[in-house]
């Protein structure tokens, strides 16, 4: 490390540009790197949905959920794998070792279930599990003019708006009264006409699909054809063929036998009249009804669409929802709407960044105070400051170039990393300030004797500090996923922290620490104990007196200290300091959707009678 500093001073313009640069880089990094409120991270686990409409629970589970977990258990890192069968749906989730490329599984999984001989109308959906695959914003859409559907209005022109920003993922809807065709069909007409349930949900299905059908060749080219069948009115679906009543048939009749000849054989006689097709109108009713999946959504007591936006897991957290808020207020002035914001994530983050950056430039504040009280020197107090942003806009840099982000683990520990960056330049700095003033060199040979003096402590110091951090992101599981970038940024601006008390600091003290006159040293005729000295020199003397006493007394205190450990409060995460209540309602079993709601328009009134609300 002493070489480092050979060539720092003697190329100490470079040196100083090379430090601005990386100055000007931290800033610049500062505003590209992407800022979530969690790490990224990928859960080792991938969810295949299947639907399969109309079957039962059994032939769910042989016919598909069998097969798809056939087809996982044979995918390289798997641990586990469970399924969920119900009529019409299959649910399997295979749980993989932690450290797995999620993404390269998930292709495989997609690729092998094309082979795994699921039936040919079952397509099934692959998805994994990301931590900041989450809304990013939340707020209910209501409109004064009652001329104005609501619901409309916002899944034709509002949801293609925004599912066609950059970094949104989706965008999903709940209220707006749709309305969906629902079949009642009566059981005494089905017995009639000898028709069952399943015939009938067949044929539906049967008429709503999109098949390949071959292709057509012309000239040099292959067109694809595809065949496919949508209901389009709801007529079409009342008038649709599901049966027919074919009348009985009749019998010729035949002259009687004569005495000793055989009987004539009897014929059936074709009926005068087709076969009668059965509409699918005939056997019950087919309207226009509510649909309760589209779910309700009230602000304020008054009815309301809510939109929730989520954004892509790779995406920024504050841009996206900048752009969101963005494009739904030209929409509210272009459409006639009005829009409430009850959720906003990236409010907590850009609350972190701001805290990270007051409690930073405070810290920074009292560590160059700090330095100045004892130094009594404001070039020097500069030489040994100037070490605190560098580190940090270098760590900065660093987690651009690696990929980190801006989430509650890096601001954390850049917080941490603030108050230790310090230490490495104020050593460097005092002992090239004693090595100048005690022992009379110039400043040049001060500045390259002090720094050597120290450089293998202060390398160790910090090598040291970073062992204990770095390890961290390597323990494994859900823990190592948290903490990588925690360690990770700690490490940067250690790194960082000690290349500039070998390089930037002593080049600086060659230029800004004052030449004073010769002092005498400790031993020497006229030397005076410093107010630190002064203060400190009886402490130590009466600890190494009593040095049992001393002992006691820490022993004491770390048994206290373990003690009071197991009474500290732990959690997962903070739980954070949003000022939002939300109530959870689960009615019994079988209630409709009517019911819920007023159980929920009860729990309005409760909680409005707060004044706090």
């Amino acid at each position: 490390m002493y070489r480092l500093t050979q060539l720092a001073l003697a190329r100490k313009s470079v040196t100083l540009l090379l430090a601005a640069g990386v100055f000007i880089g931290g800033l610049l990094a500062w505003g590209q790197l992407k800022a979530e409120l969690l790490p990224d991270i990928d859960f080792p686990v991938a969810t295949v949905i299947a639907v399969y409409p109309g079957a039962g629970t059994t032939d769910v589970a042989e016919q598909v959920s069998a097969p798809i977990e056939r087809t996982l258990s044979g995918i390289q890192g798997v641990n586990s794998v469970r399924s969920t069968s119900s009529p019409s749906l299959a649910v399997v989730v295979a749980e993989f070792e932690y450290g797995s490329d999620i993404e390269a599984a998930i292709a495989d999984i997609e690729s092998s279930l094309a082979t795994s001989g699921l039936p040919a109308n079952v397509e099934p959906q692959v998805s994994s599990l990301n931590i900041n695959a989450f809304p990013v914003s939340g707020f209910p859409v209501q409109s004064n003019d009652p001329a104005i559907d609501v619901g409309t209005v916002v899944r034709e022109e509002v949801v293609p708006a925004r599912a066609g920003l950059p970094g949104i993922a989706s965008v999903s809807v709940t209220g707006g009264d749709l309305e969906r065709v629902e079949v009642v069909l009566d059981p005494v007409k089905l017995a009639r006409n000898g028709i069952s349930v399943q015939q009938v949900s067949q044929i539906l299905v049967a008429n709503e699909i999109s098949i390949p059908s071959g292709t057509i060749v012309e000239g040099d080219t292959t067109l694809p054809v595809t065949t496919s069948h949508r209901f389009t009115t709801i007529d079409q679906i009342r008038d649709l063929v599901v049966g027919y009543q074919v009348p009985p048939t009749t019998v010729a009749p035949v002259a009687p036998p004569t005495t000793g000849s055989p009987a004539a054989p009897v014929a059936p006689v074709a009926p005068a009249t087709p076969p009668t097709p059965i509409a699918l109108g005939d056997l019950g009713s087919v309207d226009f009804a509510p649909d309760p999946a589209s779910g309700t959504s009230r602000t304020n007591g008054q009815p309301s669409v809510g939109i929730s936006v989520i954004k892509a897991s790779d995406a920024n957290t504050i841009d996206a929802t900048e752009a969101v808020e963005e494009t739904m207020a030209e929409l509210d002035a272009e459409l006639g709407l009005t829009t409430t914001t009850v959720f906003r994530s990236a409010d907590f983050i850009e609350q972190s960044i701001e805290g990270l950056v007051r409690e930073g430039a405070l810290g920074a504040v009292m560590a160059v105070l700090v330095i100045f009280l004892f130094l009594l020197s404001v070039r020097s107090t500069i030489v040994a400051a100037i070490s605190i942003p560098l580190s940090v806009m270098a760590a900065l840099l660093l987690m651009l170039v690696g990929g980190v982000s801006l989430n509650i683990m890096t601001l954390g520990g850049l917080a941490v990393a603030v108050g230790r960056v310090v230490d490495d330049a104020i050593v460097v700095l005092e002992n090239i300030f004693r090595h100048h003033r005690a022992n009379r060199e110039p400043i040049g040979v001060a500045v390259l004797e002090g720094t050597k003096e120290v450089s293998s402590a202060i390398t160790s110091s910090t090598i040291t500090t970073v062992a204990v951090f770095l390890p961290i992101a390597f323990v494994g599981g859900l823990v190592s996923q948290f903490f990588l970038t925690f360690s990770l940024t700690v490490t940067f601006a250690l790194l960082a922290s000690l290349i500039c008390a070998l390089t930037v600091v002593p080049v600086l003290a060659y230029y800004l620490v004052p030449r004073v006159k010769h002092a005498p040293g400790a031993g020497e005729p006229g030397h005076k104990d410093t107010w630190v000295q002064r203060l400190y020199t009886p402490l130590l003397l009466g600890a190494l007196r009593f040095r049992w006493i001393t002992l006691g007394v820490a022993g004491l205190l770390f048994v206290v200290a373990v003690g009071a450990a197991s009474s500290i409060p732990t959690a997962f995460l903070n739980a954070g300091s949003d000022e939002v209540i939300q109530v959870s309602i689960t009615p019994p079993p079988g209630t409709t959707s009517a019911a819920t709601l007023e159980r929920a328009i009860e729990a309005e009134a409760i909680i409005d009678q707060d004044p706090d609300v």
